[in-house]
């Protein structure tokens, strides 16, 4: 893949003949691409030693920030740095980064991703999170990760957990816990446009603008869009399994004092799967309210409702509504010990429509 960011110094990097893209910063300042999990950019992090790195904050494992020396799991970090730099133009191509997990394509659009072995398209042993929002589809197990295309410019971080989780984060998290962080709007401010395309990855581009309301309120909006061409069979034949997506949304940040956060996000995406008569569809809206007392103590209050469609007539029609709603609580006892409570109600609605290769009985 070839990358020809701008940002005053024009830099050419990862140079092969299959994909070229084109990364031009439009307006205002951005922070260092590549900062990571606690405000540390990749300029710093060669300054660090063996121990402050190890000292980097998570949140996947406690669902509170600890040293990622101190997590008691087996846990793994992507940054911000680490994608750009791996040339991976989705969620998924990226997990190829992280140790102890197992990546595989099954065709053009799907990919089967699980960790500590045992993978298969539906892994239903994974838990999957972007921003708090579990897109795992509880009809048929695991992920669409085709219709995850998350603007990568746009990722914090990505916390992968290879190991139990269920007591943390409930059910799925059996095998590992993928958690995909978004950066704050605060941390995306100005304009970003980027492009390429290729002879498999045909289109890759997007556009990103973040601004500011008032003092303490950021926001960004989004676009993106990209479309790959027919893997090819054993005999050399198309295997009819192109396909393109499109996604949108927006993120707003308030930040009422340094202690107080408020965030709102929402998105739209859409994929066609074109020589298969399919398509899928997600929109999505979330809300978090969260307060720190103190370094032990802690507020947090989400929402969130997603609805998944799915429509291919080779396989399953499906929609699914999901309603989610949880409190967390969090504070400390003595010197050595933490307390974290909290409630939760999630509502799914799911529906199956028959096509020509299933019908479910009953309905």
């Amino acid at each position: 893949m070839a990358l020809l960011y701008f940002n005053n110094p024009v830099i050419l990097k990862h140079l092969t003949p299959t994909v070229v893209a084109l990364y031009c910063t439009v307006v205002g300042a951005s922070p260092v691409f590549g900062e990571a999990s606690g405000g540390t950019s990749t300029a710093d992090l060669g300054d660090l030693s063996l121990e402050e790195l190890m000292n980097e904050t998570v949140t996947s494992v406690s669902k509170k920030e600890q040293p990622l020396f101190d997590s008691a799991a087996a846990i793994a970090v992507l940054t911000n740095d680490d994608i750009r730099r791996s040339g991976a133009t989705s969620i998924a191509e990226a997990l190829r980064l992280v140790p102890g997990m197992n990546v595989a394509s099954a065709n053009s659009s799907q990919t089967a991703v699980s960790a500590r072995g045992f993978n298969s398209l539906y892994a239903n042993k994974l838990l999957v999170l972007v921003d708090g929002r579990s897109v795992y589809s509880p009809l048929f197990a695991g992920t669409y990760w085709d219709q995850q295309q998350v603007m990568l410019d746009d990722v914090d971080r990505i916390e992968v957990i290879r190991g139990p989780g269920a007591t943390v984060w409930g059910a799925n998290a059996v095998n590992g816990v993928i958690n995909v962080v978004t950066r704050d709007a605060k941390e995306t401010q100005g304009g970003l446009l980027y492009g390429g395309g290729g002879d498999v990855q045909q289109t890759l581009a997007g556009a990103r603008y973040g601004g500011r309301i008032g003092e303490r309120t950021y926001y960004r909006v989004y676009a993106s869009e990209q479309s790959r061409d027919d893997y090819l069979l054993a005999n050399g034949q198309p295997a009819q399994d192109n396909w393109s997506s499109r996604q949108g949304g927006f993120r707003l940040d308030h930040h009422p004092t340094d202690d107080t956060h408020a965030t709102w996000q929402s998105e739209v995406g859409t994929t066609d799967f074109a020589d298969r008569t399919a398509d899928a569809y997600n929109v999505n809206t979330l809300g978090r309210w969260t307060r720190n007392g103190s370094d032990r103590s802690g507020v947090e209050v989400q929402a969130y409702y997603d609805r998944t469609h799915r429509d291919d007539p080779l396989t399953s029609a499906s929609t699914v509504d999901t309603l989610d709603f949880t409190l967390q609580h969090r504070f400390g006892i003595g010197e050595r010990n933490d307390v974290i409570w909290g409630l939760g109600y999630r509502f799914i609605d799911g529906k199956v429509a028959p096509t020509s290769a299933f019908i479910f009985i009953p309905d």
